[in-house]
Parts: structure tokens; C-alpha cells; sequence
């Protein structure tokens, strides 16, 4: 070593480092965990007002006495869609005119491709039923009994449609994904 370089370090010996002082870098990494605890503080509590929305929403029954399935509790932008009645389907299924044995075989075909598929949401169209006999709904009981029962491994979510998109007259269906 040279002479220069030991002094250095002799100089640097007597240095005395305030007790508790943080250097630049400490302090950007103190910060950003202080955000990062902001941040999951903020997202419990997001997630405590989701789960307290769904309960209330699982507990309603619609008309049709019809409850709506179990939620995800993660899922913030959804909410947020829902309160604000923009849902953005990916694809649409329309049962209007078929049997509820038709119908619901092309219901379940469209419902495993498209978890397949990865698509979500998408809309149901089952009518509102007033061109049944005693003008009741027909065809949306079925399809809401399938999708909670046998469909429920492909089902997230499913819901009245907003009233812009066929309200009590269609669903909306937050599909799974079936693919690894």
C-alpha cells in the first residue's frame, strides 16, 4: 500500500459515525417500506369493504330468489366496474328461443370454452320470460341452477347484467380459468 492510502485509512479510523444516523440509501429503503406498508394497510382495508359489499350482496336474493355465487375477495377492479355499471364482456351467449334442454347444453359447451379460452366476463342472454307460458322466466332459473351446481368449477362470479346490458334478462358470468 501506499503511504497515501494509509493515511487514508488512519484518517478514516478516527471518523465516529452518529448513533442512529442513516446514510441515502437507508433512508430510500426505510421509505419505500414505509409505502409498501401504506400500500398493504390500504388494500385490507379495500378488501374489508369488498367482503362486507358481497356479503350483503350474497344475502339479497334477486326476483328470481336466486343468491349470487361465492366471490373472490381480491379483486378490487371488479368491484370498482360494478359500482360504476361498466362491465366489459368478452363474449355473449343469447338462449332466446331455445328449449331449457338446448339451451343448456350450448351453456355449458360456451361456458367450458370460454374458461378454456381464458375470456371473462362474459354475458348470458336467457330473456326475461314474457313470451313463456304464465310470461315467468324459464330459462334463467335453469341456467343460475347449472352454474352454481355442476358449472361451479368454471364460475368466479355471476350477476344480473346492468340494466344497459339486459339487466334481469341476462347474466354476467366471471369465468374461471381451466387451463394451467
Amino acid at each position: 500500500m501506499s503511504n497515501k492510502e494509509d493515511e487514508f485509512r488512519e484518517w478514516m479510523d478516527t471518523i465516529n459515525v452518529v448513533p442512529g444516523a442513516r446514510s441515502t440509501a437507508e433512508k430510500q429503503k426505510v421509505a419505500k417500506g414505509q409505502e409498501a406498508e401504506r400500500e398493504a394497510v390500504a388494500r385490507q382495508h379495500d378488501n374489508a369493504l369488498f367482503e362486507e359489499a358481497m356479503e350483503q350482496l350474497e344475502a339479497a336474493p334477486n326476483k328470481e330468489g336466486v343468491r349470487a355465487a361465492p366471490l373472490a375477495t381480491d379483486d378490487v377492479e371488479w368491484v370498482k366496474s360494478l359500482t360504476k355499471q361498466v362491465i366489459h364482456t368478452q363474449a355473449r351467449l343469447d338462449l332466446h328461443g331455445w328449449s331449457e334442454t338446448e339451451a343448456l347444453f350450448q351453456l355449458k359447451r360456451f361456458v367450458r370454452e370460454c374458461s378454456e379460452d381464458r375470456v371473462s366476463p362474459v354475458i348470458v342472454i336467457t330473456g326475461k320470460g314474457q313470451h313463456s307460458p304464465g310470461k315467468r322466466a324459464v330459462l334463467k332459473p335453469a341456467v343460475v341452477a347449472w352454474l352454481q351446481s355442476e358449472g361451479a368449477r368454471y364460475v368466479r362470479a355471476l350477476g344480473d347484467a346492468p340494466r344497459s346490458s339486459g339487466g334481469a334478462g341476462a347474466l354476467v358470468v366471471w369465468l374461471r380459468s381451466t387451463t394451467g
